[in-house]
């Protein structure tokens, strides 16, 4: 994962032109995995070591503030809770760039989503409510038989032409959920 500032657009902007070269260069290749992961934001940042941790959390080192220096825990956790709610935010946005950037090469994805399925379906949802908005007007300006206009009106909210869900380890509801966004998501044993 690359973590952003979510004010930073110089570092998305030179991360998404970077992603455009190598895309660019190989007619082949699929964006992805690309996606949302709130175990990452989570573990990156949480006052309690996990038993995979490779050493002390952030809030076990010598340098964590104590109540002489005035800050308390519940500050501190406060803090953390900032620091999870700013990483998710830049995936979001990573996530959105990417996403159309995909689309606009006409490339698939491969979706990555770990503790976060209901905002990955709010995203999809509303990328497929843009895609219909576009192909309706896009189709209304080719009843007035401007061409060029049209394929404009499209591109400029192009979706990915495929979606590939990594690793789902979600229930069969919640396939049913993403299968019923349309145009977007359809089933294949491909």
């Amino acid at each position: 994962w690359v973590e952003l500032e979510s004010s930073n657009a110089d570092i998305l902007a030179c991360l998404m032109n970077d992603l455009r070269d190598r895309l660019e260069t190989n007619s082949a290749a699929i964006v992805g995995e690309i996606g949302l992961d709130r175990i990452h934001c989570d573990y990156k940042y949480r006052d309690t070591p996990r038993s995979d941790s490779p050493g002390p959390g952030p809030f076990e080192s010598s340098t964590t503030p104590d109540f002489e220096s005035g800050e308390t825990r519940d500050s501190i956790k406060l803090d953390a809770k900032a620091l999870q709610a700013q990483l998710y935010s830049s995936q979001k946005e990573l996530l959105q760039a990417q996403w159309n950037l995909a689309g606009e090469l006409n490339r698939p994805v491969v979706l990555h989503c770990v503790k976060a399925q209901g905002d990955m379906q709010a995203f999809i949802r509303r990328e497929a409510q843009k895609e219909e908005r576009a192909v309706k007007a896009a189709k209304k300006i080719a009843n007035l038989g401007e061409e060029k206009d049209t394929m404009q009106a499209i591109s400029l909210t192009s979706s990915p032409p495929r979606i590939y869900l990594h690793a789902f380890g979600g229930s069969a509801e919640t396939v049913r959920q993403y299968l019923a966004i349309k145009p977007l998501v359809s089933a294949s044993s491909q």
